[in-house]
């Protein structure tokens, strides 16, 4: 439903705005489950919406690849 809902402010955004989307970087297709740890056991998240530092060290390139597009 959230991907529907995506989707359609895509649509309306007339290519104005970027999503920005995680799963595939915290999904593993191995086990089709998402991945809460790293291969250490060290968390990615705090709580269901929350990043921890190493959590954004994970999905940096996202956001330094959407910065040298602007």
């Amino acid at each position: 439903m959230a991907r529907k809902r995506h989707a359609q402010l895509m649509k309306d955004c007339k290519g104005k705005c970027e999503l920005v989307d995680y799963v595939p970087e915290f999904y593993n297709t191995t086990t089709n489950t998402f991945r809460y740890y790293d291969e250490r056991g060290l968390s990615y998240f705090t709580k269901a919406t929350h990043l921890t530092p190493l959590g954004v060290e994970h999905i940096r390139h996202i956001w330094s690849d959407l910065c040298k597009k602007l």
